[in-house]
Formats: C-alpha cells, structure tokens, sequence
C-alpha cells in the first residue's frame, strides 16, 4: 500500500548546537491511527507542527500523496488540526466555528449549512449550532473542535493532546468517541500525547520517541510484549527492570545472575555482548507466594515486602530482594499481606527480557519505518 505520509531524513534545530528531531524516516498508511508517544522533549509534537506546517524541517522531506509539503504555506495543506485548548472563536456560535474552515474557503452557503450539520451530528453535538462556547463542557468544545477539523473532509487529521484539558472519567469516554470516528470516516489519524494509556487504546501503531528518534514502532500488543529495547519496556506500561550480569545465551535465552539474589533465565532482547544486563518484567507477570524461597528453575527470588498500595481491584506489593533492588507486584486484592512480611517472588522466563543496554545508555537508535515495516 502506498502511504499517504513520507518523512525522508527529516531533521529539526532551533539553533546550530541542539537537534529537536534526527534524521527521522516514517512512513503513514492512508486510514491509519498513528501515534506518536514519548517523553517531553522527545521530537513529537515538532514532527507533528512540521506535518501541519508551522514548522519547517531543517533538512530532509515531507510527502503527502507525493506532493513535497515542506514549502507549502499550512493554510494550503489538506490537514485538518486540533489542538488541546480547543482554539475555538468565543464570539462566534458552534455552528459557526464549525463552518469556519468552509467559509474561508469559499464554499457554497447551502454546502456549508448541510456539511456543519453532518459534522455536530459525527460528534453527537446535532442541537448546539446556536451556543457559544463558553456555554459547553470541555468535552464538548473538543467535539466541536474535532468536528471544525473533519467538516472540510481533509485527508489527514492531527491532534496535539486534545484530551490533556479533560478529567479522566471524560477523557476515556473521549478516547472511544475519536476512535469511533475514525473507524467510520477512515481519515488518517496522527496523535500526540503523552499518555500511555491512551496511546494503547486507540492506536493501530506507535511510534515511541526519545530525543529526537524513534525508539520502536509497532502495533500496541507487540510494543507491551515485545520491546526492543530498556528504554521502550519501561515507558510503555509498568515495568520492573533488574540489573545483573550476563552469564550465558542458550538458543534465543539468556541466563542473568541478580547479585545476591539468584540466578534466573529470561528471553534475550538486545543482541549486545554487555557483560551487564537489565530484565524488564511486567509487575502483572510476577506471582508472590508466603513461602521465602529460591529456586533458578522457575525464577524464584525471595525478598521482603517494603509497601502496600491498595489499587480497589488489586494489590501493589513493593518486594525488597535479597540484593537490595526492588520489584513490584500486581496481585489480587484478596489476599492478606503484611510490611516486613518475607515471601518470594516467581515468573516464566517467556515472561522477562533481557537487554544490554540500559534505558538512554549510548543514546537513543533512530528507526527506519518504510512500507516494509509498516506492518510489523
């Protein structure tokens, strides 16, 4: 399939000594969901204002159906835009807001009434043409702001953390409503946020950015259960990462002494030859038990419980191995625990991985996406 964007070694600086985005390469389906998460400072919202074009890329391209993008003025883009703050006209009523970018277009008045109608009526706002904003929820000026930027049918929509503003019960109900729309309307999607939650309920990919690159891209599941690398295990999700020594590699397994607490087999991630290793485990993977053992067959290390964190639904136990390095445990609520109280803590080896390189040792390692890799 031939993407709707292409970033050919884009590369980004406000100055001549600080590299805001690295020789970038990435490509986007048409009709697809990309996200782009990661830390503050890591390149993501440039890249986005350099595809909506209130930026402009210090080297390299951008392609949209082909078309070179860098020197188009951002009013002649076909990119419709929303913004966390909504940016909507006070003065102006919803319907008029909404119709904004069709009037400045030129568009017929009839054409214009009937696409604003069709746009509130996606967003499930059909009755509120006549209020103004400030007589909306924060909920509803995003769907009026999400509406504003579908009513002209642009091939490609980006949002800049449009549900930042939100509380979190309204910011869920919000996630499902852009990911139904863009289900039924099929325009492409490029979103930025933070929030990693977020990131994994409406995305068909992720890009994780750190200083400027792309760590990984790939499908939701294949990010949680399959990172690259440290950086990406522990800021996708909750992780637990050990440090340890390498001791041997056995068909695609690694063996990883944890000082002073025992020796344990997990999958290998990196294919670095570090004497040194980081096991990144997930706190869900990790089962407690009352009896302090251990054992190298089943990954068994014993510790002690340093904290209990009450979540409703389930436990987080905070386990001190023997070694001094900590672990967390997700666990059910129903089980009776104590602080001080000695147990250990197991898991299967297809359950942790083993990487050789720290998170942001040696820098971060830029991403090639081209169509053959879109699909992974």
């Amino acid at each position: 399939m031939k993407p709707i964007v292409e970033f050919r070694n884009i590369s980004k600086s406000y100055d001549s000594r600080s590299v805001v985005v690295r020789n970038l390469n990435l490509e986007i389906a048409p009709g697809e969901f990309l996200t782009l998460l990661g830390p503050s400072g890591s390149g993501k919202t440039t890249v986005l204002m350099m595809l909506a074009g209130f930026e402009t890329p210090t080297s390299g391209e951008i392609f949209v159906d082909g078309r070179a993008y860098s020197a188009l003025p951002a009013h002649k883009r076909d990119i419709g835009v929303v913004f966390q703050s909504y940016a909507l006209f006070p003065h102006m009523s919803v319907g008029e807001n909404v119709a904004f970018p069709l009037s400045v277009r030129g568009c017929d008045p009839q054409e214009i009434k009937r696409r604003v109608a069709s746009a509130l009526e996606m967003v499930r706002l059909p009755n509120f043409s006549e209020r103004k904003p400030t007589q909306l929820s924060g909920g509803q000026q995003q769907r009026v702001a999400l509406a504003r930027a579908l009513v002209y049918s642009p091939k490609i929509i980006l949002m800049d953390e449009p549900l930042g503003a939100l509380d979190r019960q309204l910011r869920e109900e919000m996630q499902f409503e852009i990911k139904s729309i863009h289900e039924r309307v099929g325009v492409t999607v490029v979103y930025v946020t933070h929030d990693q939650d977020e990131a994994l309920t409406m995305s068909d990919r992720i890009a994780i950015f750190n200083r400027g690159v792309i760590e990984q891209i790939a499908d939701p599941k294949t990010l949680y259960d399959n990172p690259e690398n440290a950086f990406v295990a522990t800021f996708i999700g909750d992780s637990n990462l050990l440090g340890g020594a390498l001791k041997e590699k056995r068909d695609g397994r690694v063996l990883v002494e944890i000082a002073d607490s025992g020796t344990v087999l997990a999958r290998a991630g990196d294919q670095g030859d570090a004497p040194e290793a980081f096991l990144a485990i997930r706190p869900e993977n990790l089962s407690v038990s009352s009896l302090a053992q251990t054992g190298t067959e089943n990954n068994v290390l014993a510790g002690t419980i340093d904290k209990i964190v009450y979540f409703g639904d389930h436990l987080k136990l905070v386990v001190r191995l023997r070694g001094g390095q900590t672990v967390s445990v997700k666990t059910t609520a129903e089980q009776a625990y104590q602080s001080g109280q000695a147990v250990s803590v197991s898991w299967s080896p297809d359950h942790s991985i083993a990487f050789t390189t720290s998170p942001g040792k040696d820098g971060p390692r830029q991403k090639a996406v081209t169509r053959e890799t879109m699909s992974a």
